[in-house]
């Protein structure tokens, strides 16, 4: 992908060579040409500053200069694209000069450091939300609910001064206030609310805007929205230090002792291995410098150490925390000129980076076993001659102990590997083990990652799948010319063997939880419960399976609108439910689960159900049915598919206009997916989405018709026939029938539909494939069944679009191309190209939805 980008920024070049001032068509041609830029950039991690350099060239598409702004851009894309991060685009500059004029930005900000604080903070506000919906449903809320939410509002607070973000600083600051007087949840609407304007203003100085509203504007609702659970007045706003970086200065009593992490394991893990690349750069930089610090060097210490003071926080790692935000203080007057970096404070920050990985070491083992930390010597040691610098006494720097470079200090602290669970750090201290128990001495296995950029491991999947499809045709040959040779025999087996696991790694490496996706979910159910003032209790489980990241992306606004529909037409109101004898307190569940080679994610809920009658009479009075025709109770469900149905008796901002199922059917099925809806009246509804594990590789059944070869998804197909006359029905009003299992389907002859000359004529001669889609059963005429495979899908561009029938393709083990059928798409398309097909209610109605 990034040599795409490369190419894409080398045509605005050359295309601006050609451009000169007043040649408008020019102009417009080279902004299309950075709008495509644009696309590949934000289809790629780590290309955020090109797409916000874009987007403010095409809002500055009238202004007079935009073609000098079109030229600095393409020069400096040029310069980025080729490794230099000290670039800066023309939006970083327009933003740089309007920082003076608001009060919540610092005069200087560095774009670099700005984008990695946004992309940080945008997942932990993320986490933030969650653990905050998570404990509104108790009165007092934890004890590790509050010390989570203050330690999280620390950490943004500090993050945020010595970014330069002094707002977010400032209100950080009027909550943390407020959490001395009250619980963490008494105060959850404020705290929500405080997320969603921090969220706000990242959107906002991402694209190089003063953020809206400022500071001083949100703390006057929030400071009487706080005055309504405690004494808060104007006098709680703090005025913004003039020294942001140094705006808490931590205390460093140098104490031994314990202390308790929190946080969960595996986050744990991750920070883990991007500290330890933290402290290796700034080991290297510090090694290389030899004393003469550029400013590229400081900024990267810098940001080394600030990266590892906010992640340390969080996890609330004491002795890393103090450490790295008082050498950060001293790294930030070096940065302004106000102190020099010394050799004294150059060893100081090799002893800090020894120290800070024996911390890891300790860390990792502690989240192993109850989360307990003591306090080292060493760290009391380094606070102490950080104190001692700071007020400029001599330093015994040599003298300091190292720890982390003593090798049995490390043996002793490397955590063993057992197969138990890792405990959630944030639990109650008195559900941990007890260090005398036995469990105290287990110990788990920690996992280590490597960031790889997704492109880098797109590309690594899609070069498996062509290995695998290669494999297996060499397999073929090779089986074929030499089908007596023991040794090749062995050597296929082996291979084919390999080649399955590696697809199978391959494809792992896609799979993402789906938690975050549930979380989201969560937010929306407390909002929405407000809105529409009920009550309503919302479970999670199974938010651990995993599923393709491509997936996760697409499926979240149907899941949205389908949860949005639990909650606002399933659920009553407490005074109905009250009537019905029911709990006043509504439940929506929403779980996800593996099963049968797919994944089932199910959206309950115990409200008033579907009710198949008055679905009926609201599609007999759209006209979808006819007065007297009588369908099956999960037809009529199915009936709510159709484009503008919609059974809700008043129209509000939540629901009410028709829109939105039928967009999830489509958005469900282009997933390759489907919809299974159960319900009885009064007692709630199920919709189950049943989705592929992943986009990129389809199980399925090869089937030749003629010399084509085609492949049906395994998830469609129900039940392959080899049809007796008895079976067939050849009705010239009605088209040909198939009786399957007591019900007459109508059967599709694929070879007429793509215009391909057949082997067989008669069905009785043929294969009948039973296909399944939205409930709806069809047969289709096939001549043969070839066999199950597993194959990467490839695109075929705009030439089959959609209603062609046609999801894609696939290179088979004889080096033959076969096209994969879309089911939903093909039976459509079927119901067009057929003039005689049976009629029955629920097609009238499906015809509809398109």
């Amino acid at each position: 992908m990034i040599e795409q980008i490369k190419e894409k920024a080398n045509e605005v070049s050359m295309m601006l060579v050609m451009t000169s001032e007043g040649d408008l068509p020019g102009i417009t041609m080279v902004l299309e040409l950075c709008e495509d830029l644009s696309k590949l950039a934000s289809a790629t991690s780590g290309q955020e500053r090109l797409t916000s350099a874009v987007q403010f060239l095409v809002s500055k598409s009238k202004s007079a200069d935009i073609l000098s702004l079109l030229q600095e851009f393409a020069s400096t894309a040029s310069q980025y694209l080729e490794g230099s991060t000290n670039v800066c685009f023309p939006n970083e500059k327009e933003f740089a000069g309007t920082i003076a004029k608001s009060s919540d930005l610092a005069e200087s900000i560095d774009p670099r450091f700005l984008t990695e604080f946004i992309e940080s903070h945008s997942l932990l506000l993320e986490d933030f939300e969650s653990s905050i919906l998570d404990a509104m449903g108790t009165e007092h809320g934890s004890e590790d609910f509050g010390v989570g939410v203050k330690r999280y509002l620390h950490n943004l607070k500090g993050d945020a001064g010595s970014i330069g973000l002094l707002g977010v600083e400032k209100v950080c600051h009027v909550i943390e206030d407020a959490l001395t007087h009250n619980s963490a949840a008494e105060l959850v609407p404020q705290l929500l609310m405080f997320k969603e304007w921090v969220v706000q203003c990242l959107k906002s100085v991402s694209n190089g805007a003063i953020p809206k509203p400022s500071s001083d504007e949100f703390l006057k609702g929030l400071v009487e929205l706080l005055s309504l659970v405690s004494d808060f007045g104007e006098a709680a706003i703090p005025v913004a230090t003039d020294s942001p970086a140094c705006s808490h200065q931590p205390k460093t009593e140098a104490v031994l002792g314990e202390y308790t992490m929190s946080g969960e394991m595996d986050i744990l893990v991750e920070f883990a291995a991007e500290a330890e690349e933290h402290l290796n750069n700034v080991e290297s930089v510090i090694l290389d410098a030899e004393g003469n610090y550029s400013k590229d060097a400081i900024d990267m210490i810098f940001r080394g150490v600030h990266s590892i003071k906010g992640g340390s926080a969080y996890f609330g790692i004491e002795e890393m925390t103090k450490c790295s935000h008082i050498l950060e203080n001293f790294l930030s007057e070096i940065r302004d000129e106000k102190r020099k970096l010394d050799p004294q404070l150059s060893g100081l920050l090799l002893t800090y980076i020894d120290l800070q990985k024996n911390i890891l070491v300790r860390a990792k083992d502690a989240a192993t076993k109850n989360g307990v930390i003591t306090r080292a010597q060493a760290s009391v040691d380094m606070l102490e001659s950080l104190e001692a610098y700071k007020n400029g006494k001599s330093l015994r720097a040599a003298n300091l102990p190292l720890a982390a470079t003593t090798p049995e200090t490390v043996g002793a602290a490397q955590p063993k590997a057992a197969e138990t669970k890792a405990p959630t750090l944030a639990a109650p201290r008195e559900d941990r083990p007890d260090a005398n128990s036995d469990k105290a001495g287990d110990k788990l296995s920690v996992k280590t990652f490597v960031k790889v950029e997704t492109a880098r491991l797109d590309h690594l999947i899609d070069s498996i799948g062509e290995m695998v499809i290669y494999s297996s045709m060499l397999i073929r040959h090779c089986r074929e010319l030499l089908d007596g040779h023991e040794g090749v025999m062995d050597a296929t087996h082996r291979v084919e063997k390999f080649s399955r696991d590696l697809q199978d790694i391959g494809m792992s490496m896609r799979l993402v939880p789906i938690k975050g996706l549930f979380q989201k979910m969560s937010r929306l159910v407390w909002d929405t419960s407000k809105k529409l003032s009920k009550d309503i209790t919302f479970v999670m489980e199974g938010e651990d399976t995993e599923l393709d990241r491509n997936l996760i992306d697409k499926l979240a606004d149907p899941l949205m609108h389908m949860v949005r529909n639990s909650l606002d037409h399933g659920i009553e109101t407490p005074e109905e439910r009250e009537k019905k004898g029911k709990s006043c307190n509504g439940t929506v569940k929403l779980s996800a689960y593996h099963s049968g080679g797919s994944i089932h994610i199910k959206i309950q809920d115990d409200g008033k159900g579907l009710d198949p009658e008055k679905l009926i009479a609201k599609a007999i009075e759209k006209g979808i049915l006819q007065e007297g025709q009588k369908i099956s109770d999960s037809e009529a469900f199915r009936l709510i598919f159709a484009a503008g149905f919609s059974t809700a008796a008043v129209v509000t901002d939540i629901s009410g206009r028709g829109v939105g199922m039928d967009v999830v059917r489509r958005n469900v099925e282009s997933l390759r997916g489907r919809i299974h809806i159960e319900s009885k009246v009064n007692e709630g509804s199920t919709f189950t989405i049943e989705l592929p594990l992943t986009l990129a590789i389809i199980d399925g059944i090869q089937i030749q018709i003629g010399t084509e070869s085609f492949l049906i998804p395994s998830l469609s197909i129900i039940e392959f026939v080899k049809p007796k006359k008895e079976m067939i029905t050849d009705a010239l009003d009605r088209g040909e029938t198939l009786h399957f299992r007591g019900r007459y389907l109508p059967i599709y002859r694929v070879a007429d539909l793509y215009n391909i000359e057949s082997r067989y004529d008669c069905p009785i001669d043929a294969t009948m494939v039973i296909v399944e889609n939205n409930h709806e059963q069809v047969a289709l005429m096939v001549d043969d069944i070839l066999g199950e495979c597993s194959t990467v899908i490839k695109n075929l561009g705009s030439v089959f679009e959609e209603g062609k029938g046609i999801a894609g393709c696939a290179i088979m083990p004889q080096g033959n191309v076969a096209l994969i059928l879309d089911i939903g798409s093909l039976v459509n398309l079927a119901r067009r190209e057929y003039r005689r097909e049976p009629s029955t209610a629920i097609e009238n109605a499906l015809q509809l939805m398109q």
